[in-house]
């Protein structure tokens, strides 16, 4: 699909990035750290360094400060749909159309399954619908703001958060800074 949050964030620590697809995270230059499950120690990357985080896994990125720094804050590889629980199918529809109405019926007519089904199969991975949505309604506007192709304001509607208050409680919670905060690089633009 491409970079996302090029030139955003330095100086940083994005906790609780969790993805519906597989990402790589990627370094273009300088040190950067990155912690793939909670409570581990970051691991630094050295320059071009990659790291490879399944779909679903929840991570940390730590950027550090340094004047001129560039990143590339992942790279989004195909997700393997063939392996994938049912939480990462309907997380997977859910970052798709974060603006949708989700309920259990939504869902289960998204998925192609019975409302019930969905429900049991949710129980049985331990995962809840409510959770699934609004974390990749979080980590939609998280990708939408830092690639700067959408403001807050915009990617609070498009993410189908009610309220500007509400996105920037969820979104503090989950990443330990204001949805202000990101601070967005403009791109150069391509002419040919």
């Amino acid at each position: 699909m491409g970079r996302i949050g090029e030139g955003v964030l330095i100086g940083r620590c994005v906790r609780g990035l969790q993805f519906p697809f597989a990402i790589e995270a990627h370094v273009i230059d300088r040190m950067h750290a990155l912690a793939c499950r909670p409570g581990e120690a970051p691991v630094p990357m050295p320059i071009r360094g990659m790291r490879y985080v399944p779909a679903l896994r929840r991570f940390d990125y730590l950027m550090q400060q340094r004047t001129g720094a560039r990143q590339a804050l992942c790279r989004i590889l195909p997700a393997d749909a063939t392996a994938a629980s049912i939480a990462q199918l309907l997380a997977l529809e859910v970052f798709g159309r974060p603006d949708a109405e989700w309920n259990r019926v939504q869902a289960a007519r998204a998925l192609d399954i019975d409302p019930h089904e969905l429900s049991v199969k949710l129980f049985r991975e331990g995962s809840a619908l409510t959770e699934i949505v609004r974390t990749q309604r979080l980590m939609r506007a998280f990708v939408e703001i830092a690639a700067g192709r959408m403001s807050a304001l915009a990617s609070m509607n498009h993410a189908g958060f009610g309220s500007a208050a509400r996105l920037r409680a969820f979104f503090h919670a989950r990443f330990g800074f204001c949805v202000d905060a990101l601070i967005v690089t403009p791109r150069p633009s391509r002419s040919r």
